[in-house]
Order: structure tokens, then sequence, then C-alpha cells
């Protein structure tokens, strides 16, 4: 736990070093929103590419990479129908952010505790879940967000900004570059953790500039996190039970559905223009619920037979 928290604490200061600075007007709002789009546009693409070249392919791999996908699209169908039922009135773009954060598992938040507790092999799990995640968040919960948080959305608009996503195009030609046989350099796939660091501090740098000590629709909130939580441990034990899975791969796909909202849901309210104030205080919110539930999930998952 000491060593967990020795590896958290300077991210916590990445978050306070962009709420400083846009407090006392050294970073504008235009400035976060430079950062937020060239994660997107730059960064993610580059960490997806070599993401997919780094992971190998072998029994494993089909499990991990089955279940983002499956999570994700089990909490969307969820949310849509509590949508009809009971949150008819939220405003869509509020709706589509809260969507988001809820589909979204932040699997680099778990790096450390996966690190101290399960090693090299455990790490190296959580990477395949975590490039699948992208590439389920960049197509098909992009496709779906796109559609809800617009008004009158027209399906070939919609296409035209999932095809041309970065990220898919990334995904696409780590693909083929990898079953062509295709080899990265040593020197550029040792930059891939670096990048991956890099991504990760400067989303959290500009969700710091963006922090407001309020948190806007907190019903609304509690739906997300049990969405997040709740529903996403009970479809990771689900998932695991079904498929038989037993040992290091049902620990790291359990707590990986443990995780909290990911911070890509605010790059994508961010791009879409959703109801970007809620998504940062959510995905916060989220953090900080994170902090104190996930070393007791990891006992949970480390001292339970599965």
């Amino acid at each position: 736990m000491p060593n967990t928290l020795m590896e958290i604490w300077p991210l916590a200061v990445i978050f306070v070093l962009g709420y400083l600075f846009h407090r006392f007007g050294l970073v504008k709002d235009r400035h976060s929103s430079l950062i937020f789009k060239t994660v997107f546009y730059v960064g993610l693409p580059f960490v997806v590419f070599l993401a997919i070249n780094k992971i190998h392919f072998d029994q494993n791999f089909v499990y991990l990479a089955l279940f983002p996908p499956i999570i994700i699209l089990s909490t969307v169908g969820v949310a849509l129908l509590l949508r009809n039922y009971l949150l008819g009135k939220v405003r869509a773009k509020t709706f589509a952010a809260m969507l988001a954060g809820a589909a979204i598992m932040n699997q680099s938040f778990l790096v450390p505790f996966v690190a101290t507790s399960y090693g090299p092999d455990g790490l190296a799990q959580l990477m395949v879940i975590d490039c699948f995640s992208l590439v389920t968040i960049f197509s098909l919960l992009y496709s779906i967000i796109a559609v809800i948080g617009r008004n009158k959305p027209r399906p070939s608009a919609i296409a035209i900004r999932v095809a041309t996503a970065p990220t898919m195009w990334a995904m696409l030609a780590g693909i083929v570059f990898k079953l062509c046989g295709g080899s990265i350099p040593t020197s550029l796939m040792n930059i891939f953790s670096p990048m991956t660091l890099l991504v990760s501090l400067s989303l959290l740098f500009a969700i710091g500039t963006k922090f407001k000590a309020r948190l806007p629709h907190p019903l609304l909130f509690l739906i997300q996190i049990s969405l997040r939580f709740v529903l996403g441990v009970a479809i990771g034990i689900c998932f695991v039970k079904l498929l038989g899975l037993h040992g290091l791969d049902a620990q790291i796909i359990i707590l990986a559905s443990a995780a909290p909202i990911g911070l890509n849901s605010i790059t994508l309210s961010e791009v879409e223009k959703l109801d970007e104030n809620y998504a940062v205080s959510a995905v916060i919110a989220a953090l900080l619920i994170g902090l104190v539930a996930t070393p007791f999930m990891v006992h949970f998952v480390s001292d339970t037979t599965w």
C-alpha cells in the first residue's frame, strides 16, 4: 500500500499544478482544449499503434481482447434503458458525457496497483485490455456518443467522423503491420511506456485546469458510478465465470472491471462538445473514490479463488 501511494502521488501533483496554473491565469481554457485535441489527434494514435505491436497473440489474448467491447457495450445498453425510463429529462449532451464516463475504464490508474501486486505478467495482461478498450472507445462507443450528443445527427456526418478518427487508422495500421510480420525497432518500442505516461500526464494537467470544486448533477453521478463500479464488477465476474477463467487471467479482468471513470471520457466530451464540466467533475470524483476503493478491491480479488 505505501509503495502504491508513492507511485500515485506524482499524478496528484500534476493535477494540482494544472488547477493552480489555471487559477492564476497562466493557462487559459483554449490552452487546455488544445491539449485535449493534441492528445486525441497525435498522442493516442501513436500509443494505439505501438500497443497493437507490443501485445502477443495467444489463447489468453482472445479473452482479454473480448472483454473491453463486452463490458463497454453492456454498460451502454443498461444506460440507454435507464435513459428511456429514468433519465429522459436529462439534457442529451450531459447524458452522453455520463454514458462515456460510465463505459470507459481507467486502466492507466490501475498500473501502479497491478505492478505492485502482480508484476510484469499482470501488467502485460492489463495492457491488452487497455489496448482493446481504446479500440472500442474510439470506434463503437465514439459512434454512439456522437449520435446521442447531437440533436439531429446525420448518419453520413457521424460515419465520416468515426472513419476519420485518427485512433481508428492507427489501430488498422498497427494490425496490418503486425500481421504482415513488420518489426518496430527496439529504440522506438522503448518509448511506448514514456509516451503512454506523457499522454496520461497531459490529460491530468488539462483536467486540473478545468477543475471546479462542485459536482453538477449529483444524482446522475450516483447512477454513473453505480454503472462504472457496481455493474462493471458484476459484468467482470460473469465474464470470468462463463468462460471458466482462473488465476491471474480472472484477477486482472475483474480488477480492470472495477477501474474508475476513464480520462478519455473527457477527451470525447471535448471533441464532441458535450457537457465538459460534468465530465471533468465526474472523473475527478471517481478517481478519489478509486484511490480509496482500489486497494481493497486488489485485496478481495487476490484472496478469492476464481
